[in-house]
């Protein structure tokens, strides 16, 4: 084996223990963004089990009725708030739009139904609205809510659009 067929070798042998290394370091950096995602997968699936072991507590709890139904502006106004307070900008929310009142069956009650939709929202985000909403002392319950993956989502950073039903359950006597 002659010099030029050493250095040839090793010039292959370097390239190829480069490449090794570079494959190496490419490989350690996407399993580090994995296991990441995968840590903040396990606390908000565990933030999730921790709220569905609270909802269940609370449903045969007695819930709170508003004496009058809340004005367009009023839910507005609250709901806005409430956005700003979990640390979401006003521009996320798309609209608020107050729905006819609905009487219960033949009682002395009636449900006010609000849609309100949210963008680009965290997980955490959307539940801390839901709690805070739901905390007040309106009455406000929310009733439905879906979720869509926001096309503008990262890894590692997920971010949510949001539609939801905020309902509120007011005394309203047939008869006065």
């Amino acid at each position: 084996m002659n010099d030029r067929e050493l250095r040839s070798r090793r010039l292959l042998a370097g390239c190829l223990g480069l490449s090794l290394l570079l494959i190496a370091l490419w490989s350690f950096g996407t399993l580090a963004d994995a296991k990441a995602g995968a840590v903040a997968a396990n606390e908000d699936l565990a933030e999730c089990r921790a709220l569905v072991d609270s909802i269940e507590k609370l449903t045969d709890q007695p819930r709170l009725v508003a004496l009058e139904s809340s004005s367009q502006n009023s839910v507005s106004a609250q709901v806005e708030s409430t956005v700003q307070s979990v640390g979401l900008s006003p521009d996320v929310l798309r609209f608020v739009d107050q729905q006819q009142p609905e009487r219960i069956g033949e009682t002395e009650y009636v449900t006010q139904a609000t849609r309100i939709e949210i963008e680009q929202a965290t997980l955490r985000q959307i539940l801390q609205l839901a709690r805070e909403l739901e905390a007040g002392n309106a009455g406000y319950r929310v009733r439905d809510l879906l979720l869509t993956v926001n096309e503008s989502t990262q890894p590692g950073r997920e971010l949510w659009d949001v539609e939801a039903v905020l309902t509120q359950t007011v005394f309203s006597p047939t008869t006065r």
